[in-house]
């Protein structure tokens, strides 16, 4: 149970990491630090296979609502779980 909730956890974390990111790296310039960059693609090689498929029925407008939709999905997996 508790391995459960470290592993709904960890995908809240990475969900948030890569709306926060996409607001961050635009901000960053030409040249962000290195670091960040990384962070950058270890979160997007994450989040893509997840959002890819979501993204193609939930953008409006240019915005991009498909870590909503997974977040949403995962609350209703975890709660479904009991978790």
């Amino acid at each position: 149970m508790v391995l459960l909730q470290w592993f709904f956890n960890a995908i809240y974390v990475v969900i948030f990491a890569k709306v926060a990111l996409s607001f961050i790296m635009p901000i960053a310039g030409q040249r962000p630090h290195p670091t960040l960059v990384r962070i950058n693609l270890l979160v997007n090689q994450i989040t893509e296979p997840i959002f890819a498929p979501i993204r193609r029925y939930t953008v409006f407008s240019g915005i991009d609502f498909s870590p909503f939709v997974v977040i949403l999905v995962v609350a209703l997996i975890r709660s479904k779980l009991g978790v």
